[in-house]
C-alpha cells in the first residue's frame, strides 16, 4: 500500500496487516522501494528532524524509525520529517462494497484508503468491520472485525498520508474571510498599525464617554474623563448690537406715538386705490370665483372657456359647426336653385 507524504517527494511506507476469518489466515505485505525509486533505511538513529546521521542518502530516501513509527525523509543535508501538520483523526469509517477506509481530519476534509490489495483471496460474507478505534499508547487504529478479531495500523504510517495540509492563517483567509459568526480568541494585542485589535486593547483606548460640558462665559470646554477641551467663542458675543437695537426699537415707538398694531392694517381696496397696477406680478392664490364680478383663476378660465371648434359638416340642407361635446346648425335649403339652374341647362341647349 502507497501512501504520499508530500506532493514533491513520493514516500511510502511498508505496512503489513493481518486479517482473519474463522481459522483462514492471510499475509499481504507490500514493500515500499518496489514502489519508488529510493533507499528505504530503517532503525532508531534517527529521531527527530533535523539529523545528520546515518549520512550519504540520496535526496528522497526514506528512513523509519522502527521505535516510534516516524517517517523522515533524506533533503539533501538532514533527516527531515514529512509533514509538519498536526491535525487529529476525529473518525474513521469503513465503506466493505468498496473496502476503502475513510480517515477524517480535524480541520476538515478527510481522506481514503484503499484496503482491497489486503483483504482475504477466499470470499467472507460473514465478516464485516464492526469498529475503530486507538489503542491506549495512542500509536495504533485497532480494527475490529465482527469475529471479534483486531487489526492494528501504526498511526505514524497514517500521519504521513493525512498530514499533508500545513497552512497559515493567510491561507486560510484566502479561501474564507467570514468567521461564521465565532469569536476568534486568544489573540494577542496589537502592536502594528495593521494588526487586529483585542477587545482589551479597544476597551482601554476607545474611550469616547463625554462627562461634562461647562461655559464660563467666554469658553465652551468638553470634558472625557481626564481629558478636557475648550473653545473661545467670546466672537459670539453680540450684546453691543442687541442693546443698540432695543434703543432703535425704542426710539421708532416714540416717533410712531399711538403704538397701536391694527391702525395700519389696509385691505386690497385701499391698495388698490393708491396704485392699480400688479406691477407685472401674477397675483396668486386666488379662490375660484363664484360671484359675477369676483376675479378669475386659471383654472376656471381654461375650465370653462373653451372656444376650440372640432368640426364643420353639411347634409345636404344644413352646415354643422362642433366645439367639443356641443353643436350648432343651420338650415340653407334656401340657397338651393337646382330648378332654375336645370331651366338654364335647358334654354342653353335650344
Amino acid at each position: 500500500m502507497s501512501f504520499n507524504a508530500n506532493p514533491m517527494k513520493k514516500s511510502i511506507i511498508v505496512v503489513t496487516l493481518l486479517f482473519f476469518s474463522g481459522f483462514v489466515y492471510s499475509q499481504t505485505t507490500v514493500t515500499l522501494q518496489d514502489q519508488c525509486n529510493c533507499e528505504v533505511l530503517s532503525g532508531t538513529a534517527v529521531s527527530s528532524p533535523g539529523a545528520v546521521a546515518p549520512g550519504g542518502a540520496d535526496a528522497g530516501d526514506i528512513y523509519v524509525n522502527t521505535s516510534t513509527g516516524t517517517i523522515f525523509f533524506w533533503d539533501g543535508d538532514s533527516w527531515e520529517l514529512t509533514s509538519t501538520d498536526d491535525q487529529q483523526l476525529t473518525g474513521f469509517t469503513f465503506n466493505g462494497a468498496t473496502n476503502d477506509l475513510t480517515l477524517t481530519l480535524e480541520n476538515g476534509g478527510s481522506v481514503n484508503v484503499d484496503l482491497s490489495s489486503l483483504s482475504d483471496t477466499l470470499t467472507d460474507t460473514n465478516t464485516t468491520i464492526t469498529s475503530f478505534g486507538i489503542d491506549g499508547t495512542n500509536t495504533n487504529l485497532v480494527i475490529t472485525d465482527s469475529d471479534t478479531n483486531t487489526f492494528s495500523v501504526a498511526l505514524a504510517d497514517i500521519a504521513a498520508l493525512v498530514n499533508t495540509d500545513a497552512q497559515d492563517l493567510e491561507d486560510v483567509i484566502g479561501e474564507d474571510a467570514s468567521a461564521g459568526n465565532n469569536a476568534i480568541t486568544d489573540l494577542a494585542d496589537p502592536t502594528n498599525a495593521q494588526d487586529a485589535a483585542t477587545k482589551a486593547y479597544v476597551d482601554a483606548t476607545a474611550d469616547d464617554d463625554i462627562t461634562g460640558v461647562s461655559f464660563d462665559g467666554t469658553s465652551v470646554t468638553v470634558a472625557e474623563g481626564a481629558t478636557s477641551f475648550s473653545a473661545d467663542i467670546s466672537a459670539l458675543d453680540d450684546s453691543a448690537g442687541v442693546a443698540a437695537n432695543a434703543a432703535a426699537i425704542a426710539a421708532h415707538n416714540t416717533a410712531d406715538g399711538d403704538l397701536s398694531d391694527t391702525n395700519e392694517i389696509q385691505d386690497l381696496e385701499d391698495v388698490i386705490g393708491q396704485d392699480a397696477s400688479a406691477g407685472n406680478n401674477a397675483i396668486t392664490d386666488l379662490a375660484d370665483p363664484t360671484n359675477a364680478q369676483d376675479a378669475a383663476t386659471k383654472a376656471y378660465v381654461d375650465a370653462t372657456a373653451d372656444d376650440d371648434i372640432t368640426g364643420v359638416s353639411f347634409d345636404g340642407t344644413s352646415v354643422t359647426v362642433a366645439e367639443g361635446a356641443t353643436s350648432f346648425s343651420a338650415d340653407i335649403s334656401a340657397l338651393d336653385d337646382s330648378a332654375g339652374v336645370a331651366a338654364n341647362a335647358a334654354a342653353i341647349a335650344a
